[in-house]
Formats: structure tokens, sequence, C-alpha cells
């Protein structure tokens, strides 16, 4: 039995009023874009190691010599006083460049063609579109813009967001967020039960401000008290959370499952106070056994340092698909996979 820490009964449940949600939910992170052109952990440190910039600066250099996961380097150097100011803008100007750069690679369709359909991904979100009175949802963790990219989708009050596929450029537009005030006369006028697919990107977005004007991601180690700072991914997180209550299925693509607030949010939703009949699938090209393992925190490791999977024991129990692919082979340029067939058959009955 895993302990309820959280008092579910004080989310703002009238977001979801008189709106039905339907039984599959979609939740992906970075490897979702990975062959679309995308950026994992990985190649997101070394477009930041080799940043000018990050260069001039020797203490953030050391740092991430040590250690290759670029958020854990930028919870320290942000929160460590030992850093100076130059460390800090440098690292936060190669972040940001790193995300115009993989904004580059997912913008052009003629770049995927080769390797990966688009249109199977457009196939498999349209999956979870809701009909009738009934609300479709799509979460992400990915602050890129594959997605508005190329699939029209609501993203619920997001100011002067185009309708359609976005051709937004990241390096000149910024959108800033609402603020409370804003953001309640935004709920009277856009209540989610007028949409049959909604975006809700947890983290936020590449292109986003602050409610009051700054340029500042999601990310680092302390992501809850960035998002509880947000009223807008406030109303994001409850939604996440009260979705998971109401769903049958949850489908996870490309997701390592290392955000503690994550995974506590499907694991209460999942217990037995909330949802027991939720159900878990994941795609993912990790070989099962060691997905496993690093669940049960068992040789767990991630770029070379020790890692423990918060939740980790709970959900593998309570996992009932594991697809061990990448999206280009669920989704090849040629036809249809046996991977999306066995996907299809199994969370789509």
């Amino acid at each position: 039995m895993i302990e309820n820490t959280e008092n579910w009964k004080l989310l703002d449940w009238g977001l979801l009023e008189n709106a039905e949600v339907v039984e599959n939910v979609l939740l992906t992170g970075a490897g979702f874009t990975r062959d679309f052109g995308g950026f994992l952990t990985q190649e997101v440190w070394s477009h930041v190691y080799n940043h000018p910039g990050v260069g001039c600066c020797s203490q953030l250099l050391s740092t991430l010599r040590k250690n290759f996961d670029y958020e854990s380097v930028y919870h320290e150097v942000f929160r460590e006083k030992n850093y100076m100011e130059e460390d800090r803008k440098a690292l936060n100007q190669a972040i940001l460049e790193a995300y115009q750069n993989l904004d580059e690679e997912v913008r052009e369709l003629r770049k995927m063609a080769g390797r990966i359909s688009v249109n199977g991904a457009r196939g498999l979100i349209s999956r979870f579109e809701g009909k009738q009175n009934r609300v479709g949802f799509v979460f992400t963790l990915n602050q890129d813009l594959f997605v508005e990219r190329h699939i029209t989708l609501s993203l619920p009050w997001v100011n002067n967001w185009p309708k359609g596929e976005c051709q937004i450029d990241l390096k000149k537009d910024s959108i800033r967020l609402p603020d409370e005030g804003e953001l309640n006369t935004s709920q009277v006028r856009q209540p989610l039960r007028n949409e049959r697919l909604v975006y809700i990107k947890l983290h936020g977005s590449s292109n986003w401000q602050t409610y009051d004007g700054k340029q500042q991601m999601v990310i680092g180690l302390e992501k809850e008290r960035d998002i509880a700072r947000e009223p807008m991914l406030r109303s994001y997180t409850a939604i996440f959370k009260m979705v998971l209550t109401k769903a049958k299925r949850l489908l996870v693509i490309g997701y390592s499952f290392r955000d503690e607030h994550i995974n506590r949010a499907i694991t209460l939703a999942m217990a037995e106070c909330h949802n027991p009949k939720l159900e878990l699938y994941v795609v993912s090209p990790e070989r099962p056994d060691l997905f496993m393992e690093r669940l049960y925190g068992e040789q767990a490791h991630s770029f070379g340092m020790p890692e423990k999977i918060p939740y980790g024991k709970f959900l593998s129990e309570k996992l009932k698909g594991y697809f061990p692919y990448t999206l280009a082979e669920v989704f090849p340029p040629d036809g249809e996979s046996l991977p999306w067939k066995l996907i299809r058959r199994r969370v789509f009955p």
C-alpha cells in the first residue's frame, strides 16, 4: 500500500466539470521525439559542453566533466554559492541554444522522410481524441515544439497560440503565460469540456516565459518548486492528476521515469485510494531486463551516476505491457509494422 501523502480532494476538480475523460491517455518524454531529430539528455549535455560561452567558464567545465546529466548540473550551478554569475548565464544560454538547435532538427518533415513516418505519429495521437462530450489528453514532459509544429492540438490557456500547425520562430517569438487572474478568466471562456484533444506540457515549453516575463525553463532537480510558482503549470499538474484518476490505460512513450513528482502522481493514481484499475503500458527501446532493474533499483545507473527510480518497485508491479522498440521501429516510413500491431492490439482493444 502506497501512503497517500497528498490531499487530491483539494485539487480544482472544476477544471474537469461536466467533462468525461477518454479511456486511454498518453504521456511522452524525450524519447518520443528522438527519432524525429530530438535530443536525449546526453546529447543536450554535449551541446552545452561544447558551447563557446561555457568553454570560457573553467569551473562549469569541470563540473560538466564529472556529471553528464545537464539537469543535475543546472541544479548545482544555480543553487550553490561557489559558482559565479558568468557560469549561470553561460549555462542558461547554452541550454536555450541547445533547444533552438533541437527545434531546427524537428522543423522540416523532409529530414524525417527516410527514417520514420510522421503520419504514423499523427495516427497514434489521433487515437487519444475524444468524441461527443469526452475529452482526450496527451501529456508531455518535453519542451520542444515537435508536436505543435506537425500536429494540430489545443494548448489550454496559452494566450495567442496559433491554431493549426505552429510556425513560431523559436529564436524570436516567445509567449508569456497567464497570471492567476488571467488564468481564471480564461478558464471561464474556454472550459476543457469543449475540447476533443488537449495537449498538456507539464514542464512548460522552450518558447514560454513565466507570467512575470522571465525566460525560465522547468529543468533541474526542483521541478516541483518551479511548477508551483507558475499558475498555469500548477493547473496543468492538477489536470494530470485528476485525469489519471478517471482513465483506464496510460501509455508512456520515451520517458525514463526519473522525475519523482511524475512517478508519484502515477503511483497515487493507481493506489487503492484513487484508481486501482488504471493500467500502465510503456514503449521504450531499453531492454526489458534493464528497464526492470532500473525500476527495482538494481544496478541502476544513468550517465555513469547511480540512480534510484522513485516509486519504481510499485510501478514495475503495475506494468501491464512493455514494448522494447524505438518509435522509428513502431512507425517505419514503408508501411505498418509488427510492433505497432502489438501495441494497438494491447492498448487499443
